[in-house]
C-alpha cells in the first residue's frame, strides 16, 4: 500500500493534530491509553488488505509519542468480539464508554476507508472513552501506488522505511 506525498504529509499532520486535541483536552498529564481498532473497507473485499496496513501505521507511528501507550491489538479485538461490536460504525458513545470501562483505554481510533478508480479515502475519527464525543473527524483522500500481489495480500508497496521513525513514500 503506497500513497502518494501529499497524502503522507496529510498523515503526519493528522497524527500532529491528533497530539494537540488531546494535549488541549487535558490528556498531556501522563502516558494516556490508546486503542486502534480496524478500518471498515467500504469498497470490494480486494482491498481489505488495506484494514491492515492503516492500522499497522497507527499503531507504529502512535508507540513512537512518548505520551501515548497503545493498547495491545489481539487483546482489544477479543473484548470487541467479546461485546459483538464488529465493525467501527458500531461504536457510539455508549459502546466507547464500554470499551473504556473494560480496557482502561481513554481514546479510540477508528473510522473507514473506501477504494474508488485506485483512489483511497480514509476517514479518520477520534473518539473519547470517557464520554463518547467524536474529538476529531478528518478525511483525507491520495492515489494507492500500484503493489505487486501475491493473493489478497501486497508483496512489496512503494514505501522507503530505513528506520521506523523515517517512513516515506518512494
Amino acid at each position: 500500500m503506497a500513497f502518494n506525498m501529499t497524502v503522507h504529509s496529510r498523515f503526519k499532520l493528522l497524527l500532529l493534530v491528533c497530539l494537540l486535541v488531546l494535549n488541549t483536552s487535558g490528556f498531556s498529564q501522563s502516558k494516556r491509553v490508546l486503542g486502534i481498532l480496524n478500518f471498515d473497507n467500504e469498497s470490494s473485499a480486494e482491498y481489505d488488505w488495506v484494514s491492515k496496513g492503516i492500522e499497522q501505521i497507527l499503531y507504529d507511528k502512535f508507540k513512537e509519542i512518548n505520551s501515548f501507550s497503545v493498547y495491545e491489538q489481539e487483546t482489544l479485538s477479543n473484548i470487541l468480539k467479546k461485546k459483538n461490536i464488529t465493525s467501527s460504525k458500531q461504536v457510539a458513545a455508549r459502546e466507547a464508554f464500554a470499551i473504556g470501562k473494560a480496557t482502561g483505554i481513554e481514546v479510540l481510533v477508528l473510522g473507514n476507508y473506501r477504494v474508488v478508480n485506485n483512489n483511497l479515502t480514509i476517514l479518520f475519527r477520534i473518539v473519547s472513552t470517557y464520554t463518547g464525543t467524536t474529538l476529531m473527524q478528518q478525511t483525507y483522500s491520495g492515489q494507492l501506488a500500484p503493489a505487486e500481489r501475491s493473493g489478497d495480500l501486497p508483496v512489496r508497496a512503494s514505501w522507503d522505511c530505513p528506520g521506523a521513525a523515517r517512513c516515506r513514500p518512494r
